[in-house]
Order: C-alpha cells, then sequence, then structure tokens
C-alpha cells in the first residue's frame, strides 16, 4: 500500500503541476491579446479605403489658387486666354494684368483673396497664350534667324506691356551684312546703333506685332 500511495502522490502532483502551467500559459495568451488590441492604432478612413481595395481619388492636376499670390502664379494655367500675368508691387498689393474683365476670372480671384489683399486690374492687348505663343516660334525659328544675322540672347512675355521683349547680343559685322542681306536694305542701313530696330521690324513682319526689341545689348550668358 505504502508504494500505491506514493505512486498516486506522485501522479497527483504532477497533474497539479501541469494544470497551474497551462493555466499561467492562458494567461499570458489573454493577456498578450489584449495588450495587442490596446496597441494597435485604428486605421484611418484612408488606409482602410486602400487596404479593402477602394480607389482614391488622383489629386487634381490644377488644383485650386489657396491665397492670391498663387493665383498670381497660376492664372495663367487656368485663364491663358485672358489673363496676361501679375506683379506683386512693393506696398504689397498685386496688379492683374489682363486683356478683358472676364466674369469668372475675377470670380476665380475674388475667391483666391480671403485675406483681402489689395489689387487692381490693367487691360492690355494680348494674353497669355498670344505671348507664349510668340516666345514659341522665335524659339524654333533660332538657328534661322542666326543665320539671317539675329544675334538672340534672350526672349520672353512681359506682363506689364503683353509684349514678348527679346534682347540681343551686341552684333559682329557678319550679323550686319546678313540682317541687310535678309531685309533687303543697304548695308549702310544696318549699323550698331539701329541693329535693333531692323532686328525689331524682321521679327514683326515673322510673328507678329506682339514683340519689342530691347535697345540695350547683353552679355552672353556663360556657363560654368
Amino acid at each position: 500500500m505504502e508504494f500505491r500511495t506514493s505512486q498516486l502522490r506522485k501522479r497527483w502532483s504532477w497533474r497539479r503541476r501541469l494544470g497551474i502551467v497551462a493555466t499561467l500559459l492562458v494567461v499570458v495568451l489573454v493577456t498578450v491579446l489584449i495588450v495587442g488590441a490596446i496597441r494597435s492604432p485604428t486605421p484611418t478612413p484612408s488606409a482602410y479605403s486602400q487596404a479593402v481595395g477602394t480607389p482614391v481619388a488622383a489629386p487634381s492636376a490644377s488644383p485650386p489658387a489657396q491665397t492670391l499670390y498663387d493665383f498670381e502664379m497660376e492664372g495663367d494655367t487656368d485663364f491663358p486666354n485672358v489673363y496676361t500675368g501679375g506683379v506683386h508691387e512693393r506696398d504689397g498689393s498685386i496688379t492683374f494684368y489682363v486683356t478683358r474683365r472676364d466674369p469668372e476670372l475675377l470670380a476665380a480671384i475674388a475667391a483666391a483673396n480671403p485675406t483681402k489683399i489689395r489689387y487692381r486690374f490693367v487691360i492690355v492687348p494680348y494674353s497669355y497664350a498670344e505671348a507664349n505663343g510668340v516666345t514659341m516660334s522665335i524659339a524654333k525659328e533660332g538657328d534661322q534667324l542666326m543665320r539671317e544675322g539675329v544675334r538672340l540672347e534672350e526672349w520672353g512675355p512681359d506682363p506689364r506691356t503683353s509684349l514678348v521683349v527679346v534682347h540681343l547680343q551686341k552684333p559682329q559685322e557678319s550679323d550686319l551684312k546678313a540682317l541687310a542681306s535678309t531685309r533687303g536694305v543697304p548695308l549702310s542701313a544696318v549699323t550698331t546703333q539701329t541693329y535693333p530696330e531692323q532686328v525689331e521690324a524682321l521679327l514683326k513682319s515673322r510673328f507678329g506685332p506682339g514683340l519689342q526689341v530691347s535697345l540695350v545689348y547683353m552679355q552672353p550668358a556663360t556657363f560654368d
């Protein structure tokens, strides 16, 4: 009997130990699950939408201007046939150069001005689309113009005048001869003093009246 009692005690002892171990494991598992649930962040709507496969709208290619200063830079994108440009004046106001007082343009500018920045309108003859068209046309014919004696340095739209302003390099003797030949005028009519006006006459005959050649020569740009 002593042997059997001993055996039973041993068996009970091991069963108690196994029961305690199993209970501890259950407690640990439940604790881990509770802590994990507390620490897991709640998915944001956008993250949830992407997770379940709901298409997410792409950002607008041309968002509305947030401020009047943004509109000064972006107006030519949304209203290229009416808007010419904006100039940020020294007193903090903005001058908008437009071809007409278009109702949609006026409404867009008002909507982009929550802080009530002062602004005014000036009517000019050419829109950004027209000035940009002339700018690109000159660029396309740059090599041909060089052969004809036109030594271009830089050019582009000026919102204050709505014209494309062209800056030239000082011509060489070969440029004067080539331009005189292109224009069909005597060589004596094309000098360093008359060169800008002769170039302007040539460019206007090709690209229309919406441009102006500066009388001040520029130094060629250098790149290090």
